[in-house]
This record gives structure tokens, C-alpha cells and sequence, in this order.
């Protein structure tokens, strides 16, 4: 049975990969989303303990979840660098972007492809 906060940090998580995916939606300058885009995506293709707290709390391995968002980010940047999933010219960022669907939708899962 899912406790009130793991179905919270899933919606932060939902939250995280919907702008990794789709860009931040909150940010209306271009420059702005441009760089709330590139942090996005690196919070799940660099190591840091704050993804991974956010995947354990939401009941996911954080390994699985970077691994199958790099594979995701990439398919959608192909001229990003293979091995990190993002533009080589980036420097390594931290935070999720904020985003504010992951309320609409709570289910999310990973799977190995």
C-alpha cells in the first residue's frame, strides 16, 4: 500500500521526468527554459544523492530510473553526447526544473527495455 508521501515525491518525480522529457512548461523566457531544459535532463543523466533520495522516497531504484531516462533523453537529442545524455557544452547543474502536471497524473513506472 503507497503511503500520502510516496505518492508525493512520485508527483515530484512525474514532475521531474515530464520536464526532462517535454521542457519546463513554468519558464516563459527563452533563455530561461533553455537553461531550466538543460538542468532538467542533467538531474537524471549525472549522479547527484538529491535524485536519488527523490527516486528511493518515491519507491524507485534511482540506477534503474537514470538509466532509462538517459536511454529516453537521448532518443530524443540525437546530437547529444551518447554516454550523458545532454549537450557536451552544459555545465553540471542541480534541481529538477519545477514543473507543476505531475498533479494530474500519479502512476508512473520504468521499465528495462
Amino acid at each position: 500500500m503507497k503511503s500520502p508521501e510516496q505518492t508525493l515525491w512520485k508527483a515530484v518525480l512525474l514532475t521531474a521526468v515530464e520536464d526532462a522529457l517535454q521542457g519546463v512548461r513554468s519558464v516563459e523566457v527563452s533563455t530561461a527554459r533553455a537553461v531550466a531544459d538543460a538542468r532538467a535532463k542533467l538531474w537524471f543523466t549525472q549522479p547527484t544523492e538529491n535524485m536519488a533520495d527523490v527516486c528511493n522516497l518515491a519507491g524507485f531504484d534511482p540506477v534503474a530510473v537514470r538509466d532509462a531516462m538517459r536511454k529516453r533523453i537521448a532518443e530524443l537529442q540525437p546530437d547529444v553526447m551518447p554516454d550523458r545524455g545532454v549537450p557536451a557544452d552544459l555545465p553540471a547543474l542541480t534541481g529538477t526544473g519545477a514543473g507543476t502536471a505531475a498533479q494530474d497524473r500519479l502512476e508512473i513506472g520504468f521499465q528495462n527495455a
